[in-house]
């Protein structure tokens, strides 16, 4: 009796010894073969032109429209304490991590933005140039209101061998147009011309006109020359300055690429020069105005 009850101890502990060796190994941390793949996944994120709204460090309020095409962001912020807007351009990676630098009008870098793109908006640190302390900063993606489409304006004096006049700047989304106009000591009038560029890659590319548009801008061309030819069918036959329109014949159907292209704070203007001599400047072109918020839907 005394052997069957050793024999049959000596079963149970080889069976508790083999239990626990079948769990050898498996003590300590577990990594999950989907957290594995998470952590490596990449991020189809398509190509975007959003806004957002945040802040630094939870206390400094800024905007954001920004750009994606490919991997390259572009596009400005501003503090909504000034308004002012401040260039970005940066990248951004297959797994949405975000590097976004910010530079002052004379290309000077001033800041970076470090973070990660998310379905909600994108998170992370800002940090100055040259300093090694940062602050976080988040941003939450936002529909922008009608009300708030806007552009930044600054007008100058300017005096050179070319003349002397005014150069207006127009900073919008990620265009910018300058507008120069000349004085003519004859006659007191001043003449513009006018250039559309597009921020691509932190740096600003001249660009056409139609660029500033989007598809459906064929709809926004034919309000333009409806207004263009109401005013010349009014200058042409009013008796004080029909003279002028004197075998001009009928007036042109213009292309976007025609135009002058500037704006005011909450205005796009659209000019044209009908080509007439100098005796008729003052019924030698129009403007067509309208406000941003009216044809948002034909802007890019």
């Amino acid at each position: 009796m005394k052997a069957l009850i050793q024999s049959f101890t000596l079963v149970i502990s080889l069976i508790f010894i083999a239990s626990c060796g079948g769990k050898k190994g498996e003590d300590g941390p577990k990594t999950s073969t989907a957290d594995s793949i998470a952590t490596e996944q990449k991020v189809n994120i398509p190509d975007f032109n959003k806004y957002f709204e945040g802040s630094i460090n939870n206390k400094y309020q800024i905007t954001m429209s920004l750009t994606k095409t490919n991997n390259i962001l572009s596009g400005n912020y501003a503090y909504a304490s000034t308004g002012t807007p401040i260039k970005v351009s940066g990248t951004i990676d297959d797994k949405g991590t975000i590097t976004l630098n910010e530079y002052t009008d004379a290309g000077m870098l001033i800041g970076t933005f470090h973070g990660r793109y998310q379905e909600t908006g994108i998170v992370g640190d800002w940090s100055k140039a040259n300093s090694s302390s940062s602050m976080p900063f988040y941003l939450t993606e936002k529909e922008k209101a009608i009300s708030d489409a806007s552009a930044s304006v600054v007008e100058t004096e300017f005096s050179n061998d070319d003349g002397s006049g005014t150069k207006k700047i127009c900073l919008f989304n990620s265009f910018k147009t300058i507008s120069t106009g000349y004085n003519n000591e004859r006659n007191g009038k001043m003449y513009w011309t006018y250039e559309l560029y597009q921020n691509k890659n932190g740096n600003y590319v001249k660009v056409q006109n139609n660029v500033l548009f989007n598809l459906e801008q064929k709809q926004l061309l034919k309000l333009i020359n409806d207004r263009i030819k109401r005013d010349f069918n009014v200058y042409s036959t009013e008796p004080d300055t029909r003279d002028c329109f004197i075998g001009f014949g009928k007036v042109p159907t213009y292309k976007m690429n025609d135009l002058g292209i500037d704006f005011t704070e909450d205005e796009i203007q659209f000019h044209i020069e009908f080509g007439l001599p100098e005796a008729c400047d003052a019924v030698g072109g129009t403007v067509v105005t309208f406000k941003i918020s009216d044809i948002i839907k034909y802007l890019n």
